[in-house]
């Protein structure tokens, strides 16, 4: 762990003081502390009062101990990490399982649906030893196919197509924080530019796209990450990047 010394010297009414302050930077934890050496006290009793002599001890060790604590506060020495994910089961491909066109009473009958589930890339930064800050952007695809119920239009069909860009910022408190890996829960919120797109061959020809933007959100109640600079992580929550997420991560 390097180490830094500077010269202390100390002289008052009452009190002479000499010596070196010791600080310890840093290390890849972020652990770093402070030591006083003391090579010379004076301390005159004829001007030094009991009361007087204990506060200017216990000011020296609250220094001491608040030099400790920042240090700990400190960021790692890469701070920057960068992540590729797969999200299954997003919440917009949930609904649209459910809110399906071919619904009761209607013309058409799902025949398919397929979805490449949400894949996520995102950017981090540790701004303390617990928090961190940062943004993932995230994108969904869903295709959903539509044939007649009609008596002899089985010909005819109605595709229906979603693609979702999801961009939110984030941030996560770390639980769990080593070398070996990272226990953490974060929340994600930002705005979706969404594209639905209808198109339909049957008697009357239709094709239509609509574009909105909407609130887009990730709520992850708990994740693992495992590696030091490089490793894989699993997130287990709810919102557009997935209720199940899993993928890799690089520290730089």
């Amino acid at each position: 762990m390097p180490e830094d010394t500077k010269a202390l010297k100390y002289s008052g009414g009452n009190l002479d003081l000499l010596g070196e302050v010791l600080w310890h930077q840093p290390d890849a934890e972020g652990r770093g502390f402070a030591k006083i050496y003391c090579t010379l006290l004076t301390i005159r009793p004829s001007q030094c009062s009991p009361m007087r002599c204990s506060l200017f001890v216990t000011v020296v060790f609250v220094s001491m101990a608040s030099t400790a604590l920042m240090a700990q506060e400190l960021p790692r020495e890469r701070p920057h990490a960068f992540d590729v994910s797969y999200g299954f089961y997003p919440v917009l491909q949930i609904s649209s399982k459910i809110n399906s066109t071919g619904g009761w009473g209607s013309p058409w009958e799902r025949e398919s649906i397929r979805s490449i589930g949400a894949i996520n890339v995102g950017y981090s930064l540790d701004v303390s030893k617990r928090m961190q800050i940062g943004v993932t952007c995230s994108y969904l695809n869903i295709k959903e196919v539509y044939v007649s119920r009609s008596p002899g239009y089985s010909h005819e069909y109605r595709l229906e197509q979603i693609t979702s860009w999801a961009m939110m910022p984030e941030v996560s408190y770390k639980w769990y924080d080593k070398k070996d890996g990272q226990v953490y829960s974060s929340l994600l919120m930002g705005v979706d530019v969404r594209e639905e797109s209808i198109k339909e061959n049957a008697r009357v020809e239709l094709s239509e796209t609509i574009r909105l933007k909407e609130l887009a959100y990730q709520v992850t109640v708990l994740g693992a990450k495992v590696g030091n600079t490089r490793g894989v992580f699993v997130e287990l929550g709810f919102g557009y990047a997935g209720y199940g997420i899993g993928g890799v991560f690089l520290k730089l």
